[in-house]
């Protein structure tokens, strides 16, 4: 499902309050997805908090009866599960199916979803037996009920399985053809996932004024139009998808105009209509490789066909088009708070575009392979390798080019052992505590420990992590970082290693203007301000620093600012308490030492 980022889903609830108001549905609508997001950022307690408000404004707007009131109040309690109160959480649930039950009927599509997270979260409590019987329960309801609740059924059926066996109770275990279909829906077609869904109809219609139901038929009207233009029919998976992602499944000829509420969206003078219409754009093209690949007589026609759809959008969109996935933007905005490294940021947003389109290609029935994630970052300190390889492991999570965002951040001393033959097993351990996800080697350097009477510890563990690079190419994103001149060296101790990165990504030292950016924003977090000649003094300072051997960078900076905060400390000293809140945060040219503390080099090995 394409969703708009938190940022986003804020500026157009700003907007909506500001020309809907409050209470409309909309507004409300968008505040319920904005808790989602967040929820699923693991922001639980906080997304708890914005579902408690919702409830209350949504009982008192819609009715304590409405779908949407009860739809807030089913995500409050998961919200609750996952903040570590379980025991709440099944009371809420409780209280909330039975109102459900009363208001929507017991054989609502609503209301089994939410009996089933009533037993996951009884399993969370650790309560297994009890969730075992409410599954059982509901899957015996869900064997006669519509295709759309198929999907439900196949995830409630999981759900018993693995309950059983972490009970024993193996013996109820189905086989997969005994579950491959609802026993009494023999004509159930698999589903598949589109990025065509209520989240982009919600926002494409607070945009453009409308009612969310009346764009997600529009959207479902064009996505039959483009299947059945490109394999002749409607295919039920298709149609499927439809009705899970939108709960609309068109039945008729369209009803308007073909990209109608794209022109619409192009023409809209709102900043985030155009990204909406791409977002839209991009759906429907998915929707025309899927139908090709489900009509499986793929020609140049088809190709033509899809060809002839991307133009279209390309041109209605115009100027607006902007097709940057929400990671990549994230991830734009994170740099933002980075002094300088733009041409870093611009390397790795190239490669990850490599990496989405290998893997959409993958998708569209393309030869699949995994590429390798694994880069070196090189610099001098303070440069923000660190920073950065974290940034890198989040956006290649979301993305899906990652199963997790886990980052594991060692030097030699967490790899290698003081024993001989218990390096290789420490290696090992760090791997599979970072898999999957990034593993930062800092100071990889280090590893280069080779001697005249053979392999160092070092050169062992680099052995074993070059192994592992290799053979979890698919989930372990590896990134080595240090001195340039070392790191290069450290490609020559062992030839596979050059070959396992993707790229190696050089980190430029920062400018003196860079630097003392850098220094007004430390300054700034600390709440101090600098006085009349501070800056000019502190400028000239850098620049002698810039040109000393091992110069730290940021690091040296925040060093620097220690030094003239301890100045301005002992110039205050005498006044003790008597020292003004202003003088206290007030920096001076005398606070400025003339030489700034030089922190060595860091050697190799242990010490």
């Amino acid at each position: 499902m394409a969703e708009l980022s938190i940022a986003e889903l804020n500026a157009l609830l700003e907007e909506q309050l500001r020309v809907l108001g409050s209470d409309h549905p909309d507004s409300l609508m968008t505040r319920h997805v904005l808790a989602r997001e967040i929820f699923h950022q693991g922001l639980s307690k906080e997304a708890y908090s914005l579902y408690d408000e919702l409830v209350r404004d949504r009982t008192r707007v819609l009715g304590p009866d409405h779908p949407d009131t009860f739809s807030s109040l089913h995500n409050r309690a998961l919200c609750r599960a996952h903040s570590g109160d379980a025991v709440g959480a099944i009371a809420e649930f409780a209280e909330l199916i039975p109102e459900m039950q009363k208001a929507l009927g017991v054989d609502d599509l609503h209301v089994f979803h939410s009996r089933q997270q009533y037993a996951l979260v009884m399993n969370m409590a650790g309560l297994t037996e009890e969730a075992i019987s409410q599954w059982k329960a509901l899957e015996q309801d869900l064997r006669d009920e519509h295709r759309q609740s198929y999907r439900l059924f196949r995830e409630t059926r999981r759900l018993l399985v693995e309950a059983q066996k972490s009970l024993g109770e193996n013996e109820e275990d189905p086989s997969e053809d005994e579950v491959a279909e609802p026993p009494d829906d023999p004509e159930q077609p698999e589903t598949v996932e589109i990025k065509l869904g209520r989240a982009l109809a919600q926002v494409a219609a607070g945009l453009l004024g409308r009612e969310p139901s009346q764009v997600a038929r529009t959207l479902a009207e064009d996505a039959r139009f483009i299947a059945e233009k490109l394999n002749g029919g409607f295919d039920p998976k298709i149609s499927s998808a439809l009705l899970n992602n939108l709960g609309i499944e068109p039945e008729t000829p369209m009803t308007g105009e073909f990209l109608q509420i794209i022109r619409d969206l192009a023409n809209s003078p709102d900043p985030l209509a155009g990204r909406v219409g791409s977002q839209i754009g991009l759906a429907y093209v998915e929707i025309a490789h899927l139908a090709a690949r489900l009509d499986s007589k793929w020609d140049d026609h088809e190709s033509k066909m899809i060809d002839d759809l991307k133009l279209q959008v390309r041109e209605i969109l115009g100027s607006k088009l902007d097709t940057t996935s929400d990671a990549a933007l994230e991830f734009e905005r994170q740099f933002e708070a980075i002094v300088g490294l733009e041409v870093v940021k611009e390397k790795l947003l190239a490669f990850v575009n490599v990496l989405m389109r290998n893997k959409l290609d993958a998708q569209r029935g393309g030869e699949a392979h995994h590429p390798r994630l694994h880069l070196a970052f090189t610099g001098n300190p303070g440069t923000g390798k660190t920073t950065v390889a974290r940034m890198y492991g989040e956006l290649l999570s979301r993305l899906g080019l990652l199963a997790g965002d886990n980052f594991t951040e060692v030097d030699k001393s967490g790899l290698v052992d003081i024993y001989q033959g218990q390096t290789e097993s420490k290696t090992s351990k760090v791997i599979n505590r970072a898999d999957p996800g990034v593993l930062f080697v800092d100071e990889a350097y280090a590893l280069n420990d080779s001697h005249p009477d053979g392999k160092g510890y070092g050169e062992v563990a680099l052995e074993v992590l070059i192994k592992g690079m290799e053979d979890r190419r698919a989930t372990l994103a590896v990134v080595l970082a240090g001195y340039t001149k070392e790191v290069d060296d450290l490609m020559n101790v062992n030839p596979g290693l050059r070959s396992r990165l993707a790229d190696i990504i050089e980190f430029p030292d920062y400018t003196t203007d860079e630097l003392m950016e850098i220094a007004r924003r430390v300054l700034n977090k600390r709440g101090l301000r600098l006085g009349e000649g501070v800056e000019e003094e502190m400028m000239q300072l850098i620049s002698k620093m810039r040109n000393r051997p091992n110069f730290g960078n940021a690091r040296d900076i925040e060093n620097l600012i220690d030094d003239v905060v301890r100045n301005q400390t002992l110039r205050l000293a005498p006044l003790d308490d008597l020292a003004t809140e202003d003088e206290r945060r007030l920096l001076i040219v005398d606070d400025v030492p003339e030489v700034a503390t030089v922190i060595p080099k860091r050697t190799f090995g242990f010490a």
